[in-house]
Order: C-alpha cells, then structure tokens, then sequence
C-alpha cells in the first residue's frame, strides 16, 4: 500500500498568501500538512460592500477544519463545495493527492468488494463466492470525471453497479432549434409583455382599412342586371348560350382566386375515398429546424444497479441504448450471461420491480423546446422593458394577468 501510495502523491513548497483554494469551488486536491499553516478566509457581501474573514486555520497533525467546518476527507469524497477560500500563512510544505487518486487509493482490497456486493438487495440470495472462481465475469474500476462507461447500454454485455461517486445517465438526440424560431422576434414594446383589452371599435376600424385598401387596388366589376323581359325572352330560346356583358372598368381590375380549384366531379369515385382539395391561401407549416444535442436524464448514486432492462440478447433492430458518463466513479461491472446462469427465481423476481423507463425522444424534445422557448420569451420581455420609454410620474403599471 505504501508503494501505490508514493506513485500518486506529490511534494509542494508555497510561499506566503498562495491561494490553494477558492470559495464557492468544490475541492480538486487534498493537502497533507509536513510544515507551516493554511488559514480558512471567507468573503462576506454586505450592503456596504465586500468583508474578508478569517474564520480558522489547520496545521500539521490535524485530520479536520476549525469548529463547524465540514470534515476535508468527506468533503473532498461528496464533491461540496467549499464556502472559504485556502491561503498559506508563511511558507507551507505540503504533499498533494488529487481526487481521482484519492478514490483509487481508497480500496482496501486487491479485487471487487464481493462482501459490499453481497449486502445490496439484489444480491443477498445470490452465490458471489463464484465470483473468485470467474474474474472475468466482474470488473472493478475507478473512471475519472467525464470519461464514458458506455456508449450504448442496450448493447452492453455488463450490469453496471456504483461503488462511490456519481454517474450521469446521458442520451443523445434531436431537439428543436429555437434559436431559428423567429415568433418572438417583435419591433414594437406593444408585441410582447404588454397586453391590452380586446375592443370592437378596434376590429371595425381593422375592417374598414381593409375596405380602403381594396379600393384603391381597383373595382370588381360585377355583371349587368338584365331586365325581366330580356330573361323571359332568353328563357324561351333553347340551348341558347347566355353572355354577360361586362362593363369597361376606369381602373385596372382585380382576378380573384376561385372558391373551388378546377376539377373533374366525373372522376370521383364512389369508393367512399375523400379528396382533399387545396386552397391557394394554405399556409404550408414550416418543418422546425432541429439540432443534436446530450440530455442528462438521470443521476447514478452510491448503490445504484444499472443494466438489467436489457438482460436479453439484444436484436439488430432494438434502438441504441443510453451513454453513462462518470463524474468521478467506482464502477462494478458483473456480467449479464454470468447473472442470468447463477440468478434464481427470487433473485429474478427483484429484477422485475427494479425496471426503469425514461423520457422517450418525442416527450423530451417536447419538454426541452417548452423550456428553451420560455427562456427565450423572458429574454425577449427583459430587452423590450429595458427599451420601453420611462413610466410618467403618477401612472400605475399594472401587469396583465
């Protein structure tokens, strides 16, 4: 043990008002005192402006911060952020051990840790001696912050277990691009934030602009009205064509679009089958412009079991399973062939309660282009306030509910 020690530690000097840590950081390193003093200063905000205090310090010896202060070892295993910033008082000999070789350097035994295996639910009834028999059929590993585990779990030949730390459960997929969406995107401080009641007078006034419009387009010309004479006498005439006469118009005139595109009625069938007829003033909905992106679905802890969804083998045709991502992880690897062979009927009936469904694809793109539209929407309401002229003394905004 003292020789996997020597091979990660590392030996510093620092000089008076080093920085080792900063507040608001969650820990990176941990420090074995040899010589010297590292001082805790915590920055406090107040309304007059910013306090540095000292609040504590640790010396050579000590395995603990000052009263009140979390312990480093947890500290530094829980990833919590620090709330005081690490200063050297004089000069400090230090040794160093980062957090990955830290986690390393926990394990206490030269292979997996079958007894902690054995005390999880799932395993109680399960034969773990046969474990020392078959090492190939589990893995014991640490993976650094940000390394992948798997890329696809479906596919995976191993149940994936937890030791320490956290592992993020991430899938990759398509998601609406609202940064091409252009509904939010107003010119006037009345379009968004500002609602108004609705008026008749408004829509009546909408209408008659519109009528004013089309006059100055042009005049419909309609067809004469024929006396009763002319149509008694054309009644009395067969397989006589009628022409409408038209009057000349003074300005240029407007072709409207018929109610009903052309179409033979002979040709409809009477199978029951309806034909969709299409107008000239459908608006085509433009396809969203989409994005590829990682959502983070869910979060592994300590004792959390992964991978027996898919005990089966899986098929060509199964989708592509989850990534998990280690933020810093011991990770027990059992494999699947070897738990399905020792696995009995009790065991087997744990797996059946232990299933776990995500978000499917259609339902987070929903959920992500619902939430990165309301982002958007926000921020286009705070950039009309900061343009809307100053309110008047004596005028009372209030918000529209």
């Amino acid at each position: 043990m003292e020789e996997e020690v020597a091979k990660y530690v590392a030996y510093e000097i620092y000089d008076e008002g080093r920085m080792l840590s900063y507040q608001g950081r969650p820990p990176e390193r941990l420090y074995y005192i040899i010589a010297g003093k590292i001082k805790f200063v915590k920055k406090i905000d107040l309304t007059l402006g910013e306090v540095t205090k000292e609040i504590g310090a640790m010396t050579k010896g000590m395995t603990s911060d000052v009263i009140g202060l979390i312990n480093p070892v947890e500290q530094f295993e829980k990833q919590i952020p620090r709330d005081y910033m690490m200063v050297s008082n004089g000069q400090l000999e230090v040794l160093i051990l980062y957090i990955e070789d830290f986690i390393y350097l926990q394990r206490t035994s030269a292979g997996p840790p079958l007894s902690w295996i054995q005390s999880l639910d799932l395993f109680q009834e399960f034969p773990c001696d046969k474990f020392k028999n078959n090492q190939d059929a589990i893995d014991f590993k640490f993976y650094p912050k940000d390394n992948v585990i798997t890329n696809d779990s479906n596919r995976s030949p191993w149940i994936y277990i937890v030791k320490t730390g956290e592992v993020k459960v991430v899938r990759k997929q398509p998601v609406i691009d609202v940064s091409y969406d252009d509904n939010l995107e107003v010119k006037t401080s009345g379009d968004v934030g500002c609602g108004k009641t609705y008026s008749h007078a408004d829509s009546m006034l909408g209408i008659l602009a519109q009528q004013k419009k089309m006059k100055t387009l042009g005049h419909i010309v309609l067809p004469q009205r024929r006396s009763k004479s002319e149509v008694d006498h054309g009644l009395s005439r067969s397989n006589t064509q009628y022409q409408y006469q038209y009057a000349e118009s003074r300005s240029k005139s407007v072709v409207l679009p018929p109610i009903l595109p052309t179409c033979d009625l002979n040709d409809a069938s009477d199978s029951g089958e309806t034909t969709r007829l299409s107008s000239p003033f459908t608006d085509k909905k433009k396809d969203p412009t989409m994005r590829t992106t990682y959502l983070q679905l869910d979060t592994l802890n300590t004792a959390s079991i992964f991978g027996v969804e898919h005990l089966e083998k899986v098929k060509y045709s199964d989708p592509i399973g989850v990534t998990l991502i280690s933020n810093g992880a011991e990770v027990i690897r059992i494999n699947k062939r070897f738990f399905l062979e020792n696995a009995a009927n009790n065991t087997m009936l744990k797996v059946e309660t232990m299933f776990k469904e995500y978000l499917s694809i259609e339902d987070a793109t929903s959920v992500m282009h619902t939430k990165e539209t309301w982002k958007k929407y926000k921020t286009a309401v705070f950039k009309q306030t900061l343009n809307m002229p100053k309110t008047p003394r004596g005028f009372v905004f209030t918000p529209v509910r």
